[in-house]
C-alpha cells in the first residue's frame, strides 16, 4: 500500500492513497449488500416458516427429517460393513449412492432448509419480501455507483474523505496516526 506522509506533533499520519479510499469504499458497499440480503434472508425464513405452519406441512417436514436420519444411520450401517470387506465390493459405487441421499456420507440432507434453499414454497408474502429484496438490493448499488463515480471523479484524497465524511462514512481509521520507534529507522547507529 502506497502511503503519503504527513509530520504531525511528532507522530506520523499515515494518508490514504486514493486506491484505498476506492478500496475502501468497494469494501463498505459489500457490506452494504450482504446486510441487504442478510435482512431479506431473515424476512423470508420467517414467511417460509410461516407458509409451513399454514399449510400443516411443518410436522410433515419434522417427520420425515426423522425418517431420513434413521436411514442415513442405517447407510452408514451398511458402509461400515463393507468396509470390512474392503474390495470385495464395489464400495465406491455405495459411497456414491450414500452421497446422492445426502450431502455428505454421515450427514442427512436438511429437509427443511432445502426446502427453504430451493424456493419451492411460493406465497404472495415471500413474493412480495423477494421484490422489496430487490428492489434495496438495487437502491444501494445505485447509491453506491454515484458515491463511487464521485469518488473517481476527485483529485485530491482529502476531497475524497471529506466528500465521504460528509455522507457519514466512517473514514477515522484511513488516517491514523502511528508512532514511529527511531531505534527501527537507524539500526547502524548513523543518523545521516
Amino acid at each position: 500500500m502506497a502511503v503519503n506522509k504527513q509530520e504531525v506533533t511528532g507522530e506520523v499520519v499515515n494518508l490514504p492513497t486514493k486506491q484505498d479510499v476506492r478500496d475502501f469504499v468497494n469494501e463498505v458497499r459489500a457490506k452494504a449488500l450482504d446486510a441487504v440480503k442478510s435482512k431479506a434472508k431473515e424476512k423470508l425464513r420467517a414467511e417460509f416458516e410461516a407458509a409451513l405452519a399454514e399449510c400443516g406441512l411443518d410436522g410433515l417436514v419434522e417427520e420425515s427429517q426423522g425418517h431420513l436420519n434413521s436411514l442415513v444411520a442405517t447407510l452408514a450401517a451398511i458402509s461400515e460393513k463393507l468396509d470390512s470387506f474392503a474390495s470385495s465390493y464395489r464400495h465406491s459405487r455405495y459411497a456414491h449412492f450414500c452421497r446422492g441421499l445426502t450431502r455428505s456420507q454421515d450427514i442427512p440432507v436438511g429437509i427443511k432448509e432445502t426446502l427453504f434453499e430451493s424456493n419451492i414454497v411460493d406465497t404472495p408474502a415471500i413474493q412480495k419480501v423477494r421484490e422489496k429484496n430487490d428492489q434495496d438490493f438495487d437502491e444501494v448499488k445505485d447509491a453506491y455507483r454515484v458515491v463511487i463515480n464521485a469518488v473517481e471523479n476527485m483529485r485530491s484524497v482529502e476531497k475524497m474523505v471529506k466528500y465521504l465524511d460528509s455522507l457519514g462514512f466512517d473514514t477515522s481509521y484511513l488516517c491514523k496516526p502511528k508512532a514511529v520507534d527511531a531505534e527501527k529507522l537507524f539500526p547502524c547507529k548513523e543518523r545521516a
